[in-house]
């Protein structure tokens, strides 16, 4: 199956923590008179048609084993235990989280599902991601920190086996029918959306279930309940751990398929955000801060045909990114004997070092008068360390033939925009 919008890559990822004070701070903001001890949980389950299949009235896997242990949602459950984070932080800093423990890159994949032997629609993908921050203290020790963590991972486990099991297809399909008023009888393939739409809010509605186990693990006071209920007690203890704060998200499949990984023009959609205040003023403040998003990209396609051969081009036109700074120059272009060309500035600037192309530009406000373009070094690309180039015209005191100031590039001299599913 090819990708695209039901079948994709994406990940799930929490990236940072920022501390404004922490548990074990009493200076306030900026304060370094202790290092906070972070710890975090991490719990992330998906269920969509990679595992799921209709078979009759339900889902089951494609093997028909409902294995407790291992399956068959797909879960991420990193270990939980102290110093999982691997170091600490004071106040005014930014502690970057391992990949391994708050990251996964899931498959994604919708689940047909037929009604009155008539396929009605897809159910979409679902992964439904929490974060727990918790601060370590003198009590409990690890072992039992960890016993408690494996806890929340069986509950969680159960109850999202236990739920996908009950989710009777038939019923589900009355109810994405009723609820996008929409019968048997009409022109399914043109109501497309709307039972797409309407089997979204569904979904999430029978998985509820799952979702209160997310936000019960969540929470401060399930903590106490889970280490009570494997026979370790808080009460009394000195200095026990603290439970900082939480976030729980559902993210649905077509939520995501609309995400990119790159940013190719001003109007496409980005990553998918997450920022968590964790706040218990005065005791402590923290910013748990992640993205989620498909695998897709956007790649620009060269246009048509060659680079014409004079050696002499005249650029009538540039593609600008107007940034904080200003604009930065993407591409130039022309014509040239009826051709339009276009050359993004690295290819350009190298064309220029190799003496393999001269380009220049004429202003309206200076007739007559030719300004050439020059390679400038630019910086050193990050990790490899070469060096990359611009181009610009030469310095004449004209600001009317500077490349910014030149007509914005005609749509028809801009590449193919493809989309790129990986």
């Amino acid at each position: 199956m090819s990708l695209g919008p039901n079948n994709f890559n994406a990940t799930i990822s929490y990236d940072s923590v920022f501390c404004f004070i922490g548990d074990d701070e009493t200076g306030g903001f900026l304060s370094t008179s202790a290092t906070n001890e972070p710890y975090l949980w991490v719990f992330m389950v998906k269920i969509d048609g990679e595992i799921f299949q209709q078979n009759g009235n339900y889902l089951e896997p494609p093997n028909g084993n409902w294995d407790a242990i291992t399956g068959p949602p797909v879960f991420f459950f990193p270990p939980g235990g102290h110093g999982n984070l691997q170091t600490g932080i004071a106040s005014g800093e930014t502690l970057r989280i391992p990949r391994a423990l708050g990251g996964h890159d899931f498959k994604m994949k919708s689940i047909p599902i037929s009604v009155a032997d008539q396929r009605l629609t897809s159910i979409p993908g679902v992964i439904i991601s929490a974060a727990v921050l918790l601060e370590e203290n003198t009590y409990p020790p690890d072992e039992d920190i960890l016993s408690a963590h494996q806890k929340v991972v069986s509950l969680i486990r159960s109850t999202v086996i236990n739920t996908v099991q009950s989710l009777g297809l038939a019923g589900l399909a009355a109810d994405i029918l009723i609820e996008s008023g929409i019968d048997l009888e009409s022109s399914l393939d043109e109501n497309v959306n709307a039972i797409q739409e309407a089997a979204t809010r569904i979904l999430q509605r029978r998985l509820k279930p799952v979702q209160d186990i997310f936000e019960l693990a969540a929470t401060g006071s399930a903590l106490k309940t889970i280490l009570d209920n494997v026979g370790i007690s808080v009460v009394g203890a000195v200095d026990p751990d603290d439970v900082l704060g939480s976030h729980v998200r559902v993210y649905v499949q077509p939520e995501l398929a609309a995400t990119f990984t790159n940013r190719y023009g001003n109007n496409q959609p980005g990553l998918l955000s997450t920022t968590a205040s964790l706040w218990k003023p005065p005791k402590w403040a923290f910013n748990l801060h992640g993205v989620a998003f498909a695998h897709r990209k956007w790649v620009a396609r060269s246009p048509a045909g060659a680079l014409p051969s004079n050696p002499r081009l005249q650029v009538t036109c540039s593609w600008k990114r107007h940034m904080s700074d200003g604009p930065h120059i993407i591409a130039i272009g022309g014509t040239d004997n009826g051709q339009n060309w276009m050359l993004y500035r690295d290819r350009a600037a190298d064309l220029i070092r190799k003496g393999e192309k001269k380009f220049f530009v004429r202003a309206n406000a200076l007739p007559g008068i030719e300004v050439g373009l020059v390679a400038v070094h630019g910086g050193y690309q990050p990790g490899t360390g070469k060096r990359w180039y611009f181009v610009r015209t030469e310095g004449d005191g004209h600001p009317d033939n500077n490349l910014v100031n030149l007509p914005e590039m005609p749509i028809d001299f801009l590449p193919v925009q493809e989309v790129l599913w990986y």
